[in-house]
């Protein structure tokens, strides 16, 4: 399983998939495809392709027992 760092942006959290530095000028629509990213943000002279993490459900796990 791969971890992404998460981060928290307006109140939403995301999983950072890449950053790409503004200088390498990236076509952006190609590396959200890419990247499976649904947002892009710019902070610190990079490009942050994201994903936003959706509300999750809490599924209460029951062991298997032998019969």
């Amino acid at each position: 399983m791969l971890r992404y760092p998460i981060i928290e942006f307006q109140n939403k959290l995301y999983q950072i998939k890449t950053k790409i530095p503004e200088s390498q000028q990236p076509v952006l629509d190609k590396w959200k495809q890419a990247t499976n990213s649904d947002t892009v943000l710019r902070k610190d002279g990079y490009f942050w392709f994201v994903e936003e993490i959706q509300e999750a459900e809490i599924i209460e796990f029951t062991p298997w027992e032998d019969s």
